[in-house]
């Protein structure tokens, strides 16, 4: 079978704020996960199903734009039809009811998307729980716009990944996707794909790997999406052996990996070290491998991506090496 290889050249569009509905190295602040703990229950929640969320989104999708037409025609009619059918009704009186109605409606739907609004902080800092409870608590709220319920499912997904559910978490991110977005929610597309590649990764499905990556394609990205990008297109390539790929440009990608959170840099580094030993280009396997060791045990890396074992056959054996010569390297 054909490998195909994907390339974005991570050329930094838009280095915007990091987006929090994917970036799960978030802190918290203390305070704001005190007031969750207040505000919820405590408890062991209940988990919701994939399947209860994924259908629970569809019937409240189907139910707010079936609100939002008939609130349409109702403020229609009362502008050209009251008019002419019922004189004696004041069609000003009949337009301000419906906008009331909108405006309940819309407060209600904002009170929602703040109910899942910190769901990323509480599963960033460790509280499953209380962001379990957050997102069933948003699920089953009524919303009259699509984006809030649709990023409650993102969220759900989020919290599936960090749980190491990557099945449901791959489940969930197909039932966003497979809605039309629109213009509100369309920021939700990239963190959406990029979470689906990891999933599909971490499953070792790598075509699914590829079509949530080629989705990404030709979309601009902020420095945070750039950083997750890298590191599954490098996780992806390695998987199919495109080592060429992977060394190309090397220094570029090393010095995005300086910016990414401890675990995903030395993940980064150390398949960087891999590709550099295929690639005849054992000075820069040895260096990366160093500076991987430094951030994470070499058998915590051996351990999520079993390939490393060529690197490390005595997993947990630093390596100390100079900083090798650019001159050599393509960059």
């Amino acid at each position: 079978m054909r490998r195909q290889i994907l390339d974005f050249g991570f050329v930094i569009l838009d280095c915007g704020a990091p987006d929090d509905t994917w970036m799960h190295g978030l802190r918290a602040k203390p305070s704001s996960i005190q007031n969750h703990k207040s505000e919820i229950q405590n408890g062991p929640a209940l988990m919701l199903s994939t399947d209860t969320a994924i259908s629970r989104l569809r019937r409240d999708l189907t139910l707010g734009s079936l609100v939002k037409a008939t609130l349409f025609v109702a403020g229609l009619a009362a502008m050209v039809l009251l008019p002419v059918y019922a004189p004696h009704v004041h069609s000003a009186l009949a337009l301000l009811a419906v906008g009331v109605v909108w405006l309940v409606l819309s407060y209600n739907s904002a009170k929602t998307s703040r109910i899942s609004a910190d769901s990323p902080a509480l599963i960033a800092a460790g509280e499953d729980d209380l962001a379990e409870k957050q997102i069933e608590e948003a699920m089953t709220t009524f919303s009259l716009f699509r984006v809030v319920k649709l990023q409650t499912l993102h969220h759900l997904a989020l919290l599936r990944h960090a749980q190491k559910r990557f099945r449901e978490t791959a489940e969930l991110c197909r039932a966003v996707l497979s809605h039309r977005l629109g213009t509100a929610a369309a920021p939700l597309a990239k963190p959406t794909r990029l979470l689906l590649a990891d999933a599909m990764l971490e499953l070792d499905d790598v075509r699914g790997a590829y079509d949530a990556l080629s989705g990404l394609y030709g979309m601009r990205l902020n420095l945070a999406e750039v950083l997750k990008l890298l590191a599954a297109q490098l996780d992806y390539e390695a998987r199919v052996g495109a080592w060429g790929r992977m060394t190309h440009e090397l220094m570029t990608k090393v010095q995005l990996a300086e910016l990414m959170p401890a675990p995903a840099a030395a993940r980064t580094q150390a398949l960087l070290a891999l590709a550099s030993r295929q690639a005849g280009r054992e000075d820069f396997c040895e260096w990366l491998k160093a500076r991987a060791a430094l951030l994470v045990d070499p058998a915590a890396l051996v351990t999520q991506r079993p390939m490393l074992a060529e690197l490390w056959p005595a997993a947990g054996t630093g390596v100390q090496a100079g900083r090798p010569h650019h001159n050599s390297v393509d960059v």
